[in-house]
Order: C-alpha cells, then sequence, then structure tokens
C-alpha cells in the first residue's frame, strides 16, 4: 500500500508529536507512533499512558493500513529529507521511506497493543491559546524538579472562579500565581494538571493558525482540541497545598521600581555569583535599593536603583534572596514598573504588578548570616 504527502506537513506533526513519547519504555509499544491511514487521512496517536496526542494529515492513499512505527527513528528520517513529497510504502510490518535518490526500510510493530486513549466527555470551555501559554510561561519555572517531598509541586493547579482562570506552582522556594480575566464564563475548575501537558501545547501554539481551541475538563483527564488535533491528558487525583496560606498579609516595604533597569541590573550582578552561591542581597535606602553580588572566590559587585515608595512603615532592612529565582519573578510581570511587598528581613518578598493581582510571585529570602 502506497501512501503520498508532504513532507514538511507530516515533519512538523512528528516534531511536536515526539514530544509525548517516553525517552526510554519497557513496554516496546510506547516508544512508537501508531499509524494509520484511513479515507485519504493520516492519523497519528501518540501516548506515554498518562498524555495522549493525535493529529490528522490528508494524503494520497491507495488503500488503508494500521502499524506502529519507531517514533525517533521515523521523525528523524522525515525531517532530513529533503523532497516536496515523500512516499511511504507498507506492506505488513514493513515500511520503506522513499526520497528521489534514497529509500529508508524500517521494520514496525504490531498495533494491537499500543494504547487507546480515554473518550473524554465532560463540560467544553472555548479557550484562548496564547492566553493560556501566557499563564504557563509565568508559572513553569517554580514547578518543582525535586523527586521528593510533596508530589502534587509537580503538577500545576488550573482553576476558574467564573470569568477568571488562573495557573498556581511552587517549589516550597516560590509561589506563582498567574491569572487571566476573560469575556466567558468558566463557572468553578479545580483541577491538577500535569506541566508536560502545557509545554506540548505551548510547542503546537508556535504554529497555530487560530488562537482558539476546545478544553473539556472530566472528572479524570482534560482534553485540547483545535483544527486538526487533539491532546489528552490524565489529571492528578489529588489536592494541592492551599496557596493562600503563604501570601503575607502584611507589608512594611512598598515600592515600584522600573522593571528594565532592574532586570539589567540583576542579569549584570548575577555575572558575579552564577558560578557559585547564585545570591543576591538587596538593602532598602531612602530613595533606592543597593544590590550587592559577592563571591569571595570571584569577587563583588554593587549596583544602585531608584525606587518609589508607597509604604515604608519599618526600619532598615536588607535581604539576601537566590539570584535567578529573582530575576524569573520579575520576567513574569508584564507592566513597566515591578511593584515589591516585604514585611521584614526573615519574612518572605512579594513581587505583583502595582494595582493588580493577575500575577503575585512569592518568593521566600535566606537567612543572612
Amino acid at each position: 500500500m502506497i501512501v503520498q504527502c508532504k513532507k514538511n506537513d507530516l515533519s512538523t506533526i512528528l516534531q511536536e508529536m515526539i514530544t509525548v513519547i517516553p525517552s526510554s519504555s519497557l513496554v516496546p509499544v510506547l516508544n512508537c507512533f501508531h499509524f494509520s491511514v484511513k479515507n485519504q487521512t493520516i492519523t497519528i496517536t501518540a501516548s506515554d499512558l498518562e498524555i495522549g496526542f493525535t493529529s490528522n494529515l490528508e494524503c494520497e492513499a491507495d488503500g488503508d493500513v494500521t502499524v506502529a512505527i519507531p517514533a525517533k527513528l521515523l521523525a528523524d528520517i522525515i525531517k532530513n529529507m529533503e523532497e516536496e513529497f515523500i512516499k511511504l510504502e507498507f506492506q505488513d510490518l514493513h515500511l520503506t521511506i522513499y526520497g528521489v535518490t534514497n529509500h529508508f526500510s524500517i521494520h514496525c510493530i504490531n498495533p494491537e497493543e499500543f494504547p487507546s486513549l480515554p473518550e473524554v466527555s465532560g463540560t467544553s470551555y472555548e479557550v484562548s491559546i496564547s492566553r493560556l501559554i501566557s499563564l504557563y510561561n509565568k508559572v513553569s519555572p517554580a514547578v518543582s524538579q525535586r523527586m521528593e517531598g510533596n508530589l502534587n509541586l509537580h503538577c500545576i493547579p488550573l482553576q476558574s472562579d467564573g470569568n477568571e482562570l488562573r495557573m498556581i506552582a511552587s517549589d516550597a522556594q516560590r509561589l506563582v500565581v498567574a491569572k487571566t480575566i476573560e469575556e466567558k464564563d468558566y463557572d468553578t475548575i479545580r483541577v491538577l494538571a500535569l506541566p508536560k501537558v502545557f509545554k506540548i501545547l505551548s510547542r503546537i501554539a508556535m504554529k497555530a493558525t487560530t488562537d482558539k481551541m476546545t478544553m473539556t475538563v472530566a472528572e479524570r483527564e482534560i482534553m485540547f482540541a483545535f483544527e486538526k488535533q487533539t491532546l489528552v491528558s490524565r489529571l492528578v487525583d489529588s489536592n494541592f497545598p492551599d496557596y493562600t496560606k503563604v501570601i503575607p498579609k502584611e507589608s512594611a516595604y512598598r515600592f515600584i521600581v522600573n522593571r528594565e533597569k532592574l532586570i539589567h541590573a540583576l542579569q549584570r550582578l548575577y555575572l558575579v555569583v552564577r558560578n557559585n552561591t547564585g545570591r543576591i542581597s538587596m538593602k532598602l535606602k531612602e530613595n533606592s535599593i543597593m544590590l550587592i553580588a559577592n563571591d569571595p572566590e570571584v569577587g563583588s559587585g554593587e549596583e544602585e536603583v531608584p525606587v518609589e515608595y508607597l509604604d515604608r512603615s519599618g526600619e532598615a532592612c536588607e535581604v539576601l534572596f537566590d539570584a535567578r529565582y529573582m530575576m524569573e519573578g520579575v520576567d513574569g510581570v508584564e507592566t513597566s514598573l515591578v511593584e515589591y511587598n516585604l514585611q521584614g528581613s526573615i519574612h518572605p518578598l512579594v513581587i505583583k504588578e502595582p494595582d493588580s493581582d493577575k500575577y503575585l510571585y512569592v518568593l521566600v529570602t535566606i537567612r543572612m548570616k
């Protein structure tokens, strides 16, 4: 059976879907794409038992076929071919890929053991892809990467109340809450999602021709459907810690600072401490903050940045923090000014946008010796 299609279209789909394939699986079929051709349409599915991804592509075919093809090998071969159109020839569990001056043979396996994707039946909502990915980009740095402690911190809560849609993440050193206000009503959503599903969505969003997709929330799964692709992920059956308890309720210092000046100052000072301590201190002065980087083995640096105090009821204060964490917090701010709230040198500091609660970044400070 012969199948012909555009090389670039097939390669784009395979490169998106390869992110679902596990790096190494003891179940051979999970290292493969489920590849089906029917009614002049190629349907490709990838699964790691937690996430399933299906894409459709129009083609020319003289029959139907269903096989499981080694995913990485297929994706790499198609990516490196130079032809505009390619021909795929299937004979039983054997695939031959033809170019103009080359051909490749791949041994396929029986597709019967490939896991079927769940039928997702729940409440559907129309969602902006760009706004959902914007929320993910803001919270993703704080998703815990440690394989110990509270495993729920490896997940991202996706929540809604009415027209407010939000994501939360925490690695116990910082907490991020990002919100967007939509015109539509999302009712009340409380799910715990796998970060990988949003990472895949962010890749798809790069080439999407529309900003709209359908999000379906069920009891155990969440599904995203758009154009000719469907992404299904299991939900984590657990509860995320009550993040509101760690948000400081009071602050002795509130000030605003120019975002661009602040991030550039942090980037310069980080050069001094990036290989060892990774820490920078911030000393509050009358109309400015002094940022100080010091590494006994490398050297030191200081930079003063002007600020405007909105409230200052405490004594002189200096805090020590992880420089990379601070820069990631400031990166999430979309406004030209950044607002800081701080109770004292041993308390967490809060980064937010002035006069808004759409973005909140709580960073644990380091006790100074």
